[in-house]
């Protein structure tokens, strides 16, 4: 299959070199990473935190190191933050998609996922579709690039700041949700830390969202300013099964009460049996102007221009 290199893949806008690339992610709790890494220490320290611990990779080393500590989330061991965003992300105007997987995702034959579900290291990489990936679906940053062990699960991440010159930090907030309720607060709710322990909530799941009581959402991005939402669900969630939709489809909303399908699994390679888990979007040098979700069609075209070619 072909593939273009990781450097052009990743550069981000306005030029900024990918050394200047940025990851932050969350994994789930039976996630070691790979030895010298922050998350491994943490582990070796039997640190009952680390599926909510925040790490961060700037692609300079293949290691990781602390973002944001549970403690200053505000959350209890006995949870997971399951998705993630910083806020800033550039729902509109993007026409790039980035994402992880469960651990048992496969994708379709002949898909860059599908090669790496072949030897059980999918759940740890991040693969992208859209503008500029060659039409098909690419593998952007394989887990041992991130200083995680190569079957560790990626379960939430926020890669790209399309609103900031320079990548972002989240010492001073982070939007999430999470796998279990608790406080009040639903599976199905974003919620919103100001990173000094004060969890509140930012959009309820039912009435802002229009999703149905207990639907967890397992991967998020947001755009606060535009007020826009996309996210995927966790299969068993009752809105997939009453809507006939799957854990690998995307849905979007304007925070209005209702929420619509944005990318259907068939769009991206995935099987209706996979689930995304972690996602993020951003755009190729500077879109011109135009409606809302603008990688709705890129990637409807680039599908089609997929369907055309001959997969390794």
């Amino acid at each position: 299959m072909y593939k273009l290199p990781l450097s052009i893949l990743i550069v981000m806008l306005f030029g900024i070199a990918p050394s200047a690339h940025a990851v932050v992610f969350t994994v789930d709790s039976l996630a070691s990473g790979a030895p010298g890494s922050a998350l491994n220490d943490d582990v070796l320290a039997t640190d009952p935190q680390t599926q909510n611990h925040l790490y961060f990779n700037d692609h300079n080393s293949s290691g990781n190191v602390g973002e944001m500590d549970a403690s200053a989330i505000g959350i209890a061991a006995s949870h997971n933050v399951n998705a993630l965003s910083n806020g800033n992300d550039a729902i509109g105007i993007a026409n790039r998609l980035y994402f992880s997987v469960t651990g048992s995702s496969m994708g379709e034959v002949g898909t860059a996922l599908r090669a790496e579900a072949d030897l059980g290291e999918q759940a740890g990489d991040i693969f992208g579709f859209g503008e500029g990936m060659g039409g098909f679906m690419t593998k952007i940053v394989d887990a041992v690039d991130l200083g995680l062990a190569a079957n560790d699960n990626i379960d939430g991440a926020d890669a790209f700041d399309p609103y900031q010159p320079n990548f972002t930090h989240f010492n001073d907030r982070v939007y999430f949700a999470t796998d279990t309720a608790f406080g009040g607060f639903g599976t199905e709710d974003i919620l919103f830390s100001d990173g000094a322990g004060n969890i509140t909530l930012y959009a309820d799941g039912v009435t802002v969202l229009g999703l149905a009581a207990g639907d967890v959402i397992d991967a998020l991005v947001l755009d606060t300013t535009a007020g826009l939402a996309m996210f995927s669900l966790a299969n068993g969630s009752t809105s997939l099964i009453s809507g006939g939709f799957s854990g690998a489809d995307l849905f979007s909303s304007s925070l209005n009460g209702s929420f619509a399908l944005a990318v259907s699994h068939t769009e991206l390679g995935l099987l209706a049996t996979d689930d995304i888990d972690a996602i993020e979007v951003d755009f190729e040098s500077v879109p011109v102007p135009g409606s809302a979700f603008l990688m709705l069609g890129a990637l409807a075209g680039l599908r089609r221009y997929r369907n055309s070619r001959t997969m390794a």
